[in-house]
């Protein structure tokens, strides 16, 4: 009865599903035992979460990460140090070694991903000391007034820029069940309308749809679906600079230029001489602007308004990037244009100077 019980034990455990975790280990030449040693992962565009940490041990440090972290790049830092290294976390041991006054380019390896991304990154760092190379023969050809010379520099430096690009996206397409992949992917996303984040999603296996990189990008996608040209803008409530009540919908009926910008915005502020140009050309035609600003500052607000002569129609909730409005429109950069027709339909969206007026002169005429 015994031998039953003890077989009945060893099946069980043959049939329960295996813990795994991610080890990260290695050493770092320079750094002394007892230095701390965080895993960080990256929040927001400035932000970071610790999310596990230990310390130098006789020359070595290790860590575990469970399986529910796997999927994600995080970085390791050491305290005291500012430059971090990069990972991937999976199952298995990662192993990493580096030299303290080189830390960024440590060694990075022990699994798949990790082997797959420190050849990503050597290949990198070949190009750029050939991109380096090249943007100094450039500098010397101009000082030498040598247009010719300048030439061929810049030809080898689009080429060089061509080489990496196909290299990187040659990763992305061949790694349809890889992160390091997926994250190469991502990388552009904030350039990326909704058609090219799904032509590139179409390369990766369906058990990637729950990565968190995969969910950014489909997310990414769905919301620029909604502000794209065809779609309704979405409506919004917000307040004037007097105080008063503004709504999107109240330009129904109107062709509406919707600028987003902000008092701090260097390149916005370099807009509006155009913006004005444009209002005062088309707006006895019908043409209305309504600036959104990100601002937070209601004083540096109106301020920049008057000082801008910005005469047309102004809107904010002054809590800048957080703005529901902001992440509604998907917004990651000002200014941020769209152009509205008379039923609240997007047009047109991500234009400049130029293309304002074109459209404006097809609606309106010359």
């Amino acid at each position: 009865m015994r031998v039953i019980f003890v077989v009945i034990a060893l099946l069980a455990v043959a049939c329960s599903p295996r813990v795994q975790t991610s080890v990260v280990t290695g050493s770092v030449e320079g750094l002394a035992d007892g230095t701390e040693v965080f895993i960080t992962k990256r929040v927001g565009e400035f932000g970071r979460d610790t999310i596990a940490s230990g310390a130098i041990e006789d020359g070595v440090f290790r860590i575990e990460l469970p399986a529910e972290r796997f999927g994600q790049m995080y970085e390791l830092n050491f305290s005291g140090e500012r430059a971090a290294i990069g990972f991937f976390a999976e199952a298995g041991t990662v192993v990493i070694e580096g030299q303290r006054d080189n830390i960024y380019f440590s060694k990075i390896g022990g699994t798949p991903e990790n082997d797959k991304w420190r050849e990503y990154m050597q290949f990198n760092v070949g190009v750029n000391e050939q991109r380096n190379a090249a943007n100094g023969e450039r500098h010397r050809a101009s000082r030498a007034g040598d247009n010719e010379a300048v030439a061929a520099a810049n030809a080898k430096i689009a080429a060089i820029e061509r080489m990496f690009t196909d290299y990187r996206d040659s990763l992305v397409r061949s790694g349809s069940r890889s992160m390091v992949s997926l994250y190469l992917a991502k990388i552009p996303l904030p350039m990326m309308n909704s058609h090219q984040i799904d032509s590139v999603l179409k390369y990766f296996d369906p058990q990637m749809a729950t990565n968190p990189y995969y969910v950014e990008m489909r997310e990414r996608a769905d919301l620029l679906r909604r502000v794209e040209k065809g779609a309704v803008a979405p409506e919004f409530t917000a307040q004037t600079p007097e105080g008063e009540v503004i709504r999107l919908s109240d330009f129904r009926g109107k062709y509406l230029v919707l600028d987003f910008w902000a008092s701090w915005c260097v390149p916005c502020r370099a807009e509006n001489p155009g913006m004005i140009r444009l209002y005062e050309r088309f707006h006895p035609r019908g043409l209305e602007v309504l600036s959104f600003s990100l601002d937070n500052d209601a004083e540096r607000w109106k301020k920049a308004i008057e000082e801008d002569g910005m005469v047309w129609h102004h809107a904010s909730d002054l809590i800048g990037g957080r703005s529901p409005i902001v992440q509604e429109y998907g917004i990651d950069g000002i200014p941020a244009i769209w152009f509205i027709d008379p039923d609240g339909v997007i047009m047109a969206s991500g234009l400049r100077g130029e293309q304002l007026f074109e459209i404006c002169e097809r609606i309106f005429g010359e």
